[in-house]
């Protein structure tokens, strides 16, 4: 593990590097490469110049009296998780997918269930460590540089190098009290949630619709041992939680577990919430314990994310999340049952901001939002997937709605400055010297209306050998 003068050291090696860049002849854009993406757009080098990041993966410190860590970007959140939990600390809001990265969850402006508590992950970092694109070193904070800051947030490393970040944490427990309520319709489940939300005692939230009348609304807390079930989720002979959340919404019954902490939050690593079973069905597999049991190497989320990519069929699933204002939420899902017909649909509460965060999917002053996230495949998806991925950019705009741009956005450039602000975001980018040195933000996340070409046999190959070599086989 790196001290923090050897950080210092590496990071003025890089922005060396950015130097040359910026001073050559030849192509000046930069991108970085770190090792493994959550996003669900194919890689293309885009004539970039790739600066490789992926040394930058330490813990520099966690302070357990002021509670923070100071960390690399391309520390995972499971190796986060793992250290601060020693300190009996843990990070306010945590993505539930252990690959991400502390810098992809910041520049990609992720949220989990305690964010309706906080705001994204993001909103819990108190300051940034950023390399210009003319090799200056720079701290942004809420008080120096606070338009590059906010501005960070999901700018997917358009406006500068991203090399440390300090993060808040809180006092952690061993475990987290989940209370499971069933619910029948769209509007008795955003109802329900917006009220455990309202209830001081809880601190994390969601809900999960299965059919328009069958869903579950999931709130827990942080606790001591009890005299409730303990249930793990991160063992090849557990459940999938969305499993587990699907028997407890057919029983109509209220119910309670203790789910380790580190469980919890990453519940739903082992399956990709419940697209493992897209897998299942893409190679005529039964869904059964026994089949998920001896998948299970290749049933968690950076193997799925290898998998999406190395065999380029993401185009062939819905995969998007819209944070939509609670009270248009029931309408929303509404519209999504009639243009998709795509079961399950994740309900995530996050608290809106009002801070220069423009790029950011949450930056919707005013009511509390609820992220709906949709991932499948239907036979009316089929049909059209570019068509329906417009329409439904096009549908969120509408209604105040905000998509991440995580997943494949397909916004002609007019599109996408229509709802973003382009004045702010090119005077932000010539003033921290991005203009030149990075791409803009349109041209990193735009996916080019065109059907994919799969690439099934290679890709199921890649991924075989890559397992047998011992490449991501835990959480």
């Amino acid at each position: 593990m790196k001290t923090i003068e050897e950080h210092k050291e590496y990071v003025a090696h890089i922005a060396e590097q950015v130097k040359k860049i910026a001073s050559s002849t030849g192509s000046k854009r930069i991108n970085v490469t770190h090792g493994g993406t959550n996003s669900t757009r194919t890689e293309e080098s885009k004539n970039f110049t790739f600066i490789d990041i992926s040394d930058l993966e330490d813990i520099l410190e966690i302070n357990e009296q002021e509670q923070y860590a100071l960390v690399e970007p391309n520390v995972s959140l499971d190796k986060l998780l793992t250290a601060t939990l020693q300190h009996n600390l843990l990070p306010k809001v945590i993505a539930e997918f252990p690959g991400i990265t502390v810098g992809g969850a910041v520049n990609g402006a992720s949220l989990e269930s305690s964010a309706f508590k906080y705001g994204q992950f993001n909103d819990t970092a108190d300051e940034y460590e950023i390399v210009l694109g003319n090799g200056d070193i720079v701290t942004a904070s809420r008080t120096d540089n606070p338009d590059l800051f906010y501005g960070t947030s999901g700018s997917y490393g358009t406006l500068g190098l991203l090399t440390a970040i300090k993060l808040q944490l809180r006092p952690a427990k061993p475990y987290v009290r989940l209370a499971y309520q069933p619910t029948s319709s769209y509007a008795e489940t955003v109802s329900v949630l917006l009220e455990r939300c309202n209830d001081s005692e809880v601190e994390y939230a969601e809900a999960l619709m299965f059919t328009r009348d069958k869903g579950v609304v999931i709130s827990g807390r942080l606790a001591e041992e009890g005299d409730l079930p303990v249930r793990t989720y991160t063992h090849a002979h557990d459940p999938w939680f969305y499993l587990q959340a699907t028997e407890v919404s057919k029983s109509g019954k209220m119910y309670y577990e203790l789910v380790p902490t580190f469980d919890y939050i990453f519940r739903y690593n082992r399956g990709a919430f419940w697209m493992g079973e897209c897998v299942l069905s893409l190679l005529h597999f039964p869904h059964h314990r026994l089949m998920r049991f001896i998948l299970n190497p290749w049933m968690n989320t950076r193997k799925l994310y290898d998998g999406l990519h190395a065999t380029n069929i993401s185009q062939d699933y819905f995969i998007q999340d819209f944070y939509v204002p609670a009270s248009k939420t029931v309408a929303f899902m509404e519209y999504t049952e009639e243009k998709l017909g795509v079961f399950p649909l994740w309900l995530c509460p996050l608290k809106p901001t009002s801070e220069d965060q423009k790029l950011s999917p949450h930056y919707i002053p005013g009511e509390m939002l609820i992220d709906v996230g949709i991932w499948g495949q239907s036979d009316k998806y089929l049909k059209d997937p570019i068509g329906l991925n417009q329409e439904f950019e096009r549908h969120a705009e509408s209604v105040g709605a905000r998509k991440m741009l995580y997943a494949h956005a397909y916004y002609s450039h007019d599109d996408f400055w229509r709802i973003y602000d382009y004045q702010w975001y090119t005077k932000l980018r010539d003033k921290y010297h991005a203009t030149e040195g990075f791409p803009e933000i349109w041209e990193k996340v735009h996916v080019t209306p065109h059907t994919f070409e799969h690439h099934m046999v290679k890709g199921a190959i890649k991924i075989m050998l890559e397992t047998f070599e011992g490449k991501h086989l835990g959480t």
